[in-house]
């Protein structure tokens, strides 16, 4: 009963509490804390919407606009009450669910609207019956349904919630009742606070200003806008919580009106009003009127009216953040054209032809704004004048108002202005964010493209940021350290980190992993670790999507959840100091948390680990060469390393020979394309005299006539004596080599592939190749079909010459071993599949002594496939780990003092992270080192004592390196997981 995508899981942001949706079909239930809610026939799929304030940054205290943000499943405050919507027998019930009870709320007709609050105080929803011929609305808050109005306005401006941290909570609504008055048909409006309805109005303008709640003089009331029956103009109105109110002279300026964020003040200027124009114009009067300006209903000042020469064209106006002070841009026109001039708290200032972005510091103490003459530009600060600048682009002040900074351009290029006084370096441009300070402190905060390349800088520090698309700095609780992501310069010829901590690169990230600029991320509260979540390239089992991962300190710690990073819900730090999220982790709803410190401390073993063994390449290839991959195919003798690369000379690739510890690399033999071969060959094997042995891939051009399916090669082991054996026939029976696996016992070449076959198509089987003649002979026929007489098998892969007498091999689900004699293999395991076995063979089992050590797919009992031994006659069968979701092995391998598998995860190959999987020894017997072969990684992986220490050695692209194995830099660092809820559920009572 979980779903399979994070999308359908909501949290809390604490962590505390969770919900998501369950069931298909007719038959769905919410489940909230682990309380299943009752049965419907579709459980929410209807939205909830919570609408949020949003100001306007350059005109704070105007009205805010409304911007929903809709979720199928909604946290009152506290998380403790869940919402959702659940439909059954065509009715929409809105349901709040809270420890273990779910209460349905009755269903009043078509829903309308289902929301919570912003602050999220109140859950309601309105409803829309057909009473006759028109339509009514209820609205039920809180389960109760609303008194004394057939209308309730469903537009998120029509509501108004007054919701304290402390102290009671308060609502109010804008209701309509329509009534027959001297014979006709009239509409009223009133405002309802908590129930308790206001004066009727003919109109309530919450389009041009939403209903608000206000506290005048400690006194809490409902503020909105209003126009009487044969009114010209509109009224402000403070509506008590009594239901009494106080209400304004007509002659309100609409567009004037504005109200302080802390809503502790309502100013608006009152003066004639010419059909609704938000602009006010002494002319409209047979003589100039003064305008008046009122804060909280009582007048402030007079604005006087210009001389009858001159025009008053409009106002901006704007209130100081704490209601006590005011600023009005005044445009005039007279014998010397348009003007413009601020009057600050009633004083007059320069005129200019200009005015724009008029403010006050947060703290109200200082009022500032940008202004223009010509071509000229100016910035003035309580009166005093900085400038001419050629273009000033941003202008801002600290949170204190101290600092007053601002970007302009001058002949000599731009510069950031303190106070008036240029700060301590020049640019040609800030980018990507506005210029801004830092939180709680004087430093101004810029991103800008200096002649040595773009720097970031904080206060007086700058860093390098080799990055146009830089994000915001996020900073630590405290303020002492940030982050950003980009890419950055590490120095002459480094690579670049997606993330720059406290102006220092974090270790490069792997380049499967892709940080997210949008997902979440901070820094612990006691400002020690920086976490991020990013995206994996690997793709997961549940529709193909991408893994997310946790980035502590810049390490990642492996795929963790099953979508991508911005999947993951309520990302938090618990009291304990663990990091924790929710997500979906094995197809269930799982809670992550994470030990930080552990964590970070895992990265820096891994990092110490990688440079105590040299921790870097040990060998690269010569770029003239023009080989572009040298790990595609490779076979070992002793410590050489024989392979195939990409590129070469002339672009058909090429055989070589190298130390396993980077020395003596020698190109063998380069392929020239065309009629030699057609692709790269598929498998090589090391024969017994001298002899490299090769099989090329089937090529519809090859200059040989008839078409070939192949050609089999063979070249000395110092480079010489290169010569095609023979080439094969294509046809609709033999249309790709064979692959080569080894040496049979006399020497011929074994190898596994198509077989020729009397009937219509070929089969593939294990087959003999003399190597001087390439003529191939049948030790037996895999067929699904018993016609020719063979037993019942697939496809049998030889994996290994056991050098017992004996070889062996398996198809999908059965182990063999067998002679050489064509007689039939010999099952000597056949997997079940079920919790106690494994499915499906997953990789070629290894040898190590007596034992075969293999990985399974799929079975087990948490049915992810397991780890397994027997012994080479089959029996001493047992299943050694049953493999786990975030710790998978994915491959083996025979190494110095034991077995050793891969898990997936990452480890440090040079200097970078990288995707190589987690080394983890399973026992302590002794065996030979040998590269890893059949696996599903795109290296070649193995491992041998390397300066007196096991080393993984990785062959991959031109390089060679080398990583120790140093036990305490392969132990994870401590991860908990919990399936929420743990099964099975409770059900939740109905009320």
């Amino acid at each position: 009963m979980s779903p399979s995508d994070t999308r359908a899981l909501f949290a809390t942001e604490d962590g505390k509490h969770y919900a998501y949706p369950s069931g298909e079909g007719s038959r769905q239930q919410v489940v909230v804390d682990g309380f299943a809610g009752p049965v419907y026939t579709q459980a929410a799929t209807q939205q909830i919407s919570q609408f949020s304030y949003r100001n306007d940054p350059n005109t704070p205290e105007r009205p805010p606009s409304y911007i929903p943000n809709r979720m199928n499943i909604a946290f009152k405050r506290g998380g403790a009450e869940a919402v959702y919507v659940g439909q059954k027998q065509g009715n929409a019930h809105v349901v709040v669910a809270k420890e273990g009870v779910h209460e349905e709320w009755p269903s009043l007709g078509q829903l309308q609207l289902a929301a919570i609050s912003p602050g999220g105080v109140f859950a309601y929803a309105l409803f829309q019956e057909r009473v006759g011929r028109e339509y009514v609305t209820h609205m039920i808050v809180d389960g109760k349904q609303m008194p004394g109005t057939p209308y309730i306005g469903a537009q998120p401006t029509e509501h108004a919630f007054h919701e304290p941290e402390n102290g009671p909570a308060h609502f109010a609504y804008v209701g309509r009742n329509n009534r027959t008055v001297e014979g006709r048909m009239s509409q009223f409006f009133q405002v309802y606070v908590d129930g308790i309805p206001g004066p009727e109005f003919q109109t309530i303008n919450v389009r041009q200003m939403p209903l608000s709640f206000v506290e005048i003089d400690g006194k809490l009331a409902v503020f909105y806008l209003v126009r009487k029956s044969q009114e010209s103009g509109e009224r402000v109105v403070f509506q008590y919580l009594d239901g009494t109110t106080y209400q304004s002279e007509m002659g309100v300026d609409v567009s004037s009106v504005r109200m302080n964020p802390a809503k502790t003040a309502v100013a608006w200027l009152q003066g004639p009003v010419a059909n609704a124009n938000p602009r006010i114009s002494h002319n409209t009067a047979p003589t100039p009127v003064p305008i008046k300006v009122f804060i909280n209903g009582e007048e402030s000042f007079t604005i006087d009216a210009e001389p009858n020469e001159v025009r008053s064209l409009g106002y901006s106006f704007r209130l100081s953040p704490d209601g006590s002070r005011w600023a009005i841009e005044r445009t005039i026109q007279g014998g010397n054209g348009t003007a413009k001039f601020m009057l600050v708290d009633g004083l007059r200032g320069p005129e200019y032809s200009m005015i724009e972005r008029s403010n006050f510091t947060p703290g109200s103490q200082r009022h500032y704004f940008v202004a223009r003459n010509g071509r000229s530009g100016f910035v003035v600060i309580d009166g005093a004048e900085y400038g001419p600048f050629n273009r000033i682009n941003y202008l801002v002040s600290s949170d204190s108002g101290q600092t007053i900074a601002w970007h302009a351009n001058t002949d000599t290029g731009g510069t950031i202005y303190l106070n008036g006084s240029p700060a301590t370096f020049v640019d040609t441009s800030v980018s990507q964010f506005p210029l801004t300070f830092k939180p709680g402190t004087e430093d101004y905060i810029a991103l800008a493209g200096e002649p040595e390349g773009p720097f970031l800088h904080i206060g007086d520090e700058k860093y390098s940021a080799n990055s146009r698309q830089t994000s915001f700095p996020t900073f630590s609780p405290d303020g002492s350290r940030f982050a950003i992501s980009g890419e950055f310069s590490t120095g002459p010829g480094q690579p670049g980190s997606q993330y720059l901590i406290d102006g220092e690169p974090l270790l490069t990230i792997d380049e499967n992993i892709r940080v997210d600029g949008q997902a979440w991320k901070g820094f612990s509260p006691n400002n020690k670790h920086f976490i991020t979540f990013a995206n994996t390239l690997e793709q997961t089992e549940i529709q193909n999507r991408q893994a997310g991962t946790v980035l502590v300190d810049g390490y990642e710690l492996g795929p963790l959840f099953y979508d991508t990073s911005r999947d993951a819900r309520a990302p938090h730090f618990r009291e304990d100091g663990r990091f924790s999220f929710y997500c979906i982790y094995d197809r269930q709803i799982r809670r992550v948390s994470i030990d930080l410190d552990a964590a970070a401390e895992f990265g820096k073993e891994r990092l110490a680990a990688a440079q105590k063994s040299g921790g870097t390449t040990i060998f690269t290839v010569d770029p003239e060469l023009k080989l572009t991959s040298i790990g595609t195919t490779t076979v070992r003798d002793g410590n050489v390393i024989y392979g195939v690369a990409q590129g070469g000379e002339y672009g058909a690739g090429a055989l070589y020979r190298v130390n396993s510890d980077g020395t003596d690399f020698q190109v063998l033999h380069t392929f020239l394309g065309g009629g030699e071969h057609a692709q790269l060959p598929s498998s090589i094997v090391l024969g017994d005299d001298g002899y490299l042995y090769g099989m090329t891939g089937q090529n519809s051009f090859f200059m040989k006539r008839p078409q070939v399916a192949g050609a089999l090669f063979r070249i000395r082991t110092d480079g010489n004596g290169y010569e095609i054996v023979k080439f094969y026939e294509y046809s609709n029976k033999f249309r790709s080599s064979p692959i080569l696996e080894g040496l049979a016992p006399d020497g011929s070449l074994l190898a596994r592939g198509p077989v020729p076959n009397p009937g219509n198509s070929g089969t593939d089987g294990l087959l003999k190749i003399d190597r001087q003649t390439g003529e191939i002979s049948v030790i037996y026929r895999a067929s699904y079909y018993p016609e020719d007489g063979q037993p019942v098998f697939k496809t049998l892969v030889p994996f290994e010459d056991g050098q017992d007498g004996y070889y062996y091999g398996y198809d999908q689900r059965t182990l063999y071993r067998f002679q050489l004699d064509g007689n039939a293999p010999t099952p000597i395991h056949e997997f079940k599949g079920s919790p106690l076995d494994g499915d499906a063979v997953g990789e070629a089992p290894i040898f190590h002594g007596d034992w075969l050590y293999g990985i399974t797919r799929g079975g087990g009992k948490n049915r992810l496939g397991t780890v397994y031994r027997l012994k080479r006659d089959g029996t001493d069968y047992e299943v050694l780990i049953h493999q786990e979701r975030d710790q998978r092995f994915v491959a083996l391998t025979a190494g110095p003092a034991g077995v050793w598998g891969y898990r997936n995860g990452q480890a440090i190959v040079g200097n970078r992270q990288s995707r190589v999987p987690f080394l983890e020894r399973l026992d302590v017997l002794g065996g030979e080192p040998r590269i890893l072969k059949k696996t599903r990684l795109s290296d070649n992986l193995w491992i041998e004592d390397f300066e007196g220490e096991p080393t993984l050695f990785s062959l991959s692209g031109t390089e060679i390196s080398v990583v120790s194995m140093d036990p305490s830099a392969t132990t994870p660092p401590e991860l908990t997981t919990e399936t929420i809820p743990a099964p099975p559920l409770k059900d939740a009572v109905l009320r």
